[in-house]
This record gives C-alpha cells, sequence and structure tokens, in this order.
C-alpha cells in the first residue's frame, strides 16, 4: 500500500477571525499502527487602530485660550470601536490622541491647536535711547532685556548689530532684534552721538605749562584707561613707546595719535644705548622709527633714551631733538600714587617734564590725579611739541631737552 491510500484524520479547527492559539491534530492508522502530529497555529492582530480626528471650526485661538475638543473615534478591525480607551495629553500647541488595542497595537494621531500670538516681544533699553559720549571715552554697552507675553524671557535671542567708533565723533546706531515663537519680530534702535573733544586754546599768556610724557609703552591693561581720562579732562600728553611692543597693539598706538597726543620713540628693544656700539644702538632706534611709520606714516618722532643714557656720538647723529626729563615721579620704583603725587606737587613747575609709565596702574591713576589737582591752579597739560611752541622754544635736532623755558 502507498501512503496515499492512509487516511488521516484532523481534529481541531482555526477561526482565522478570531485572535487566539490553535492546536491542529493529526492521526493515522495502518496495519494496527498509530501516528499522530500536532501544529500550532496562532491568529495574531498585527494591524494598529486608527483614531480619527474631527475637523477644527472654530478658527484661530489666543495663547492662554482652553481648546474646545472638536472630537475624535477610534477604530480597531478587530476590536471594533475603541474610543473610550483613547488617552488624550496636551502639550503647548498640540494635543496627543493615544490608544491601544487588545493585541497590544499602538495608535496615535496629533492636533495642531490653531494658537495665534499677534503680540510681538518688547525689548527694554537700559539706559538712554539716545546717548552722547566724547571721543576717547569707551562705549560700554548698557544693557537691555526682552520679554514676551508667551515666551517669556527672550532676552539670550537678542540679536545686536551695530558697532560705535569711539574714537571717531560721528553718529552711530546700534540695533536690537529679536522675534518671538511665532515669528514676531521687534527691533529697537540705539542712537550713539560719539563728539569730539573741545581742545583748549595752546597759549595762554599767564597760565603755567607742564608736559606729561609717560614712557614703556602702549600697554593693552592701563594705556586706554589713561587715554579716556586724559580726555575728559582736555589734557594732553607725550607718549614714548617700545617698538617691541607695537605689534598686535597698532590700534591702541593708532587710538593715542587720533586723540590729540604726540608719539615719539623709546627704542626698539629698551635696552641702554651706551651699552650699544653706536651702529647697534642707531640701528635700534631706526628700527622702532620703522614700527612707528608702518602704523602712523612718515613723520619726526622725537626720541627718548632708555634710562636716559645717549652718548655724545650717537647724539650727533640723531635726526631728532632728544627729550628726558626735569622731574623723575620714581613711579617705577614706588608703585604708590600718593608718592607720587607728592614729588610731583613739591617739585614741579612751569615747563616741567614729568616722567611717567604708563604701563602701571598706579602711574595711571597718580596721572590723572595730577591734571585734576593742578588744573584749577591755571596749569595746561600739553603734548612737547606744544610745549615748544607756547614757550616761543625752536626744537634742535640732537639736542637734549630736560625742561623747556621761554628764550
Amino acid at each position: 500500500m502507498s501512503p496515499e491510500d492512509v487516511s488521516v484524520d484532523i481534529q481541531g479547527k482555526v477561526d482565522d477571525e478570531k485572535t487566539g492559539k490553535y492546536i491542529l491534530t493529526y492521526a493515522a492508522d495502518y496495519r494496527g499502527m498509530h501516528a499522530e502530529a500536532q501544529r500550532i497555529v496562532r491568529v495574531v492582530d498585527t494591524v494598529c487602530p486608527e483614531i480619527i480626528l474631527a475637523p477644527d471650526t472654530g478658527g484661530t485661538l489666543l495663547p492662554g485660550t482652553p481648546y474646545q475638543e472638536a472630537g475624535y473615534r477610534a477604530i480597531d478591525n478587530y476590536d471594533g470601536d475603541i474610543t473610550d480607551r483613547v488617552v488624550r495629553s496636551e502639550e503647548y500647541g498640540k494635543i496627543i490622541y493615544a490608544v491601544t488595542d487588545s493585541s497590544g497595537n499602538p495608535g496615535y494621531a496629533e492636533r495642531e491647536v490653531p494658537y495665534y500670538d499677534p503680540i510681538p516681544p518688547e525689548i527694554t533699553l537700559e539706559g538712554d535711547a539716545d546717548m552722547a559720549i566724547t571721543t576717547g571715552t569707551f562705549y560700554q554697552e548698557p544693557g537691555y532685556s526682552a520679554l514676551d507675553n508667551v515666551d517669556g524671557d527672550l532676552t539670550q535671542q537678542v540679536q545686536v548689530d551695530g558697532e560705535v567708533d569711539w574714537l571717531t565723533p560721528g553718529t552711530y546706531s546700534v540695533t536690537y532684534t529679536v522675534t518671538d515663537g511665532y515669528k514676531n519680530t521687534t527691533t529697537v534702535t540705539r542712537t550713539v552721538e560719539v563728539q569730539a573733544v573741545p581742545r583748549p586754546e595752546v597759549v595762554w599768556p599767564e597760565g603755567k605749562v607742564i608736559y606729561l610724557t609717560f614712557d614703556d609703552g602702549p600697554s593693552p591693561a592701563w594705556t586706554p584707561r589713561l587715554l579716556e581720562g586724559l580726555s575728559r579732562r582736555g589734557a594732553r600728553a607725550t607718549f614714548f613707546l617700545v617698538g617691541s611692543q607695537i605689534e598686535g597693539r597698532e590700534d591702541l598706538v593708532r587710538r593715542i595719535r587720533q586723540e590729540g597726543h604726540q608719539i615719539g620713540s623709546h627704542s626698539f628693544s629698551h635696552r641702554a644705548l651706551t651699552e650699544l656700539s653706536t651702529a647697534d644702538a642707531l640701528a635700534d632706534l631706526e628700527k622702532c622709527d620703522r614700527a612707528l611709520r608702518q602704523v602712523l606714516g612718515d613723520g619726526s618722532y622725537w626720541l627718548r633714551p632708555p634710562y636716559g643714557f645717549l652718548s655724545d656720538r650717537e647724539l650727533c647723529a640723531l635726526g631728532t631733538p632728544v627729550i628726558c626729563w626735569s622731574v623723575d615721579t620714581e613711579d617705577w620704583k614706588s608703585r604708590d600714587v600718593d608718592s607720587i603725587l607728592d614729588i610731583v606737587l613739591r617739585r614741579a613747575g612751569d615747563g616741567d617734564i614729568l616722567l611717567l609709565h604708563d604701563c602701571y596702574a598706579t602711574s595711571v591713576t597718580a596721572a590723572l590725579e595730577i591734571v585734576d589737582r593742578l588744573q584749577p591752579r591755571g596749569v595746561r597739560f600739553v603734548t612737547v611739541e606744544e610745549l615748544f611752541a607756547v614757550k616761543g622754544v625752536e626744537p634742535a635736532c640732537g639736542t637734549l631737552y630736560h625742561r623747556v623755558r621761554e628764550e
């Protein structure tokens, strides 16, 4: 007998419309022998339920207005209507609907709530919207804040555009712009007028004139503070710069010139020139002049030799006047404001040249205090070139000057 002649009895059935586990048993008998086998069939539902949202009909809503639900249904291919199983959660700007059928299949839907905020954020400027500063007075942003009725504090999102060149007279605009989550944009403007500092007349027939000089700069830490203070007081000075200090500080060097001060040479290396050969000393001075010309252009940059040391041979070879000092404030040694003031107030007189250094905070503070103390006494502070003009002295190249008196 062939296998086809064996009769197989199948017990059990599968309901493909109902999920579950079904067992089918297969039995056969042949010549007194009995055999059975089983098949397990699982009917599963893998179709996710569908959530159907009714359309909105209420138009847009202002933020904070409760949303009136338009309606929804949840239909599953196996469980049927499962609307009552829907879990509804609300986040700002949208509503999330979630449901799970009896087989664990999830269904989701999301509704964008039609909120609309027509109110732009507000930017508040600290300080005046229209400001005026004088040249040389560093422009410090006074501050601002931004607040939105929906998004709250937007200060960190404010974009600030525009620069104020506080060294150049003119009118400058600084704009502040911020956009909220609903694309409402606000822009406000601050106007800053940089006004030229009125310069006093150079000639004062009955006044006294003192010459402030500063060596070893420029100092990025303290020279700007000194310039700002001198500008506010209408005082001018002369800065003898070290050539090796110029690179990377070119803008500061230009600022010194732009604010009406005189710039001179203090050598390139700040080595005592008497310790060098005449050729090396002159080469060092020429290197400093070259560094100054690259930043400021051609000109005559009067010399102050480091430590005041200069040989007669070097002096004769120079093509500029040499400016030393008549009052050493010893600021480099004391680093004390009161000590500096005491020396100046006791020793300084008409036509004196004061030696200070703009690389020390105490020297800068003392210099401004000197101006505050002596200006009410009729003393004026001018550059060395102006001092020669006021005293009627014609500066001579290769000549060493410690003070300037009338001829």
